[in-house]
């Protein structure tokens, strides 16, 4: 499957008032950085990285109220990282009543990104 078969894939099942086919895949792409070739590549071929975009773009789309992301940057590196985080932070520009929670092991990121921390241990919430 390509990366533009991927992104599409959920439309077929999202909600009427998801944005549809007509989406710009390309301003997106061009936003972090990837050429318009990223979407003929087959998903299988992308770094883990790669696929963890294309897996964050899949839901932007849809245009979800609130994301719970569970270690969406977690084994990427510091590229892979910003572009994750671009793409949050564009999410959350565009409608002032979208939110998410986030599951991180990376003390500095959840220091740097945080307006709330809720830290659990053994399955206990303990601050």
């Amino acid at each position: 499957m390509h990366s533009l078969e991927n992104l599409r894939y959920p439309l077929a099942f999202g909600p009427p008032a998801s944005p549809g086919p007509n989406i710009d895949y390309t301003t997106w792409l061009a936003e972090i950085y990837k050429p318009a070739s990223f979407l003929e590549q087959n998903v299988r071929s992308l770094s883990g990285g790669e696929q963890q975009i294309v897996s964050l773009l899949r839901v932007i789309q849809l245009a979800p109220e609130a994301m719970l992301l569970d270690e969406p940057t977690a084994s990427l590196d510091a590229d892979s990282t910003n572009v994750v985080e671009q793409l949050i932070d564009a999410w959350l520009a565009a409608d002032a009543t979208r939110a998410y929670a986030c599951t991180s092991h990376q003390s500095d990121q959840i220091a740097r990104r945080s307006q709330r921390i809720v830290r659990m241990q053994s399955g206990k919430i303990v601050s």
